[in-house]
């Protein structure tokens, strides 16, 4: 009996010293603005993995409270239990700020929101908030060049809704030359019932061809010229290993890459300008 005890005690304790070594971890005060004005539901899904990321390593913010996803960050702010919804503006200053992180610009529309009943298609001209403004792009851009602020950006922010001229200086601040594609994958590429914005089919269609596809399938969008590329895994016109992205030798250079990337849930093509402003 008194063997089966320690056994069993002995099994707890190894179950439970990963929560040991992580309760008795130091904590790092970290300063952190996130921003994410794509956040329709209370899932917060494009900034969850970074507060789990930060709570896991045991950051911890100038207040010595954990991050938390709901709370700590800029942007869309849902009120499912009150069908409502309010936004957290990014202030005009960061000064003391360690990181700044924008995980999606994208924005909300109207038939985002879990309470709302309308046959709109997320992309249509509905939209609450999205893109990056010019006044919020030049308080990160001041706080980058006056305290050396580490930025992590989402590629979105290149596109739309974000302004021309908003990109233009962020492609010049950061040293790119964004090509205009973006794209994603789709599980289903049929019209009448999928996640494909609205705005897509129709500029697709105002080329007088038919949205016909059906199953999965990558869009490619040039957010410069309106080009819409669809391509078919029902058709063959993509293998099972989805696509790859390849590299310019310039790319290569300055990214130290030998590889092609396997792309699976999305796909941005940029062209490095220059090295990589310090």
């Amino acid at each position: 009996m008194k063997k089966t005890f320690l056994y069993l005690f002995g099994v707890i304790i190894l179950l439970a010293l990963p929560i040991i070594i992580w309760f008795f971890k130091d904590e790092k005060t970290v300063t952190i603005a996130i921003i994410d004005k794509t956040v329709p539901t209370e899932s917060y899904r494009e900034h969850k993995g970074l507060t789990w990321l930060l709570n896991h390593q045991r950051y911890v913010s100038e207040s010595g409270e954990a991050y938390l996803a709901d709370t700590d960050y800029y942007g869309f702010v849902p009120n499912e239990k009150e069908e409502s919804y309010t936004t957290r503006d990014l202030p005009g200053d960061l000064s003391g700020t360690d990181l700044i992180y924008l995980a999606d610009s994208y924005g909300v529309y109207e038939e985002n929101l879990p309470w709302q009943t309308t046959e709109k298609k997320p992309g249509s001209s509905s939209m609450i908030t999205g893109g990056l403004s010019m006044a919020e792009w030049n308080t990160i851009k001041q706080q980058v060049q006056a305290e050396g602020t580490d930025l992590v950006m989402e590629f979105n922010t290149f596109a739309s809704p974000t302004p021309k001229e908003v990109a233009t200086d962020i492609n010049k601040f950061l040293g790119l030359e964004w090509s205009g594609w973006s794209g994603r994958y789709f599980v289903d590429l049929d019209s009448s019932d999928s996640e494909i914005p609205q705005w897509i089919i129709d500029n697709y269609e105002k080329n007088e061809a038919k949205w016909h596809f059906k199953g999965a399938g990558f869009i490619l969008v040039n957010d410069d010229t309106g080009e819409i590329v669809v391509l078919s895994e029902e058709a063959g016109e993509i293998g099972s290993d989805g696509l790859h992205l390849t590299f310019t030798e310039q790319g290569t250079a300055q990214f130290n890459l030998t590889d092609s990337l396997l792309l699976v849930i999305g796909l941005i093509l940029m062209k490095p300008l220059k090295e990589r402003m310090s």
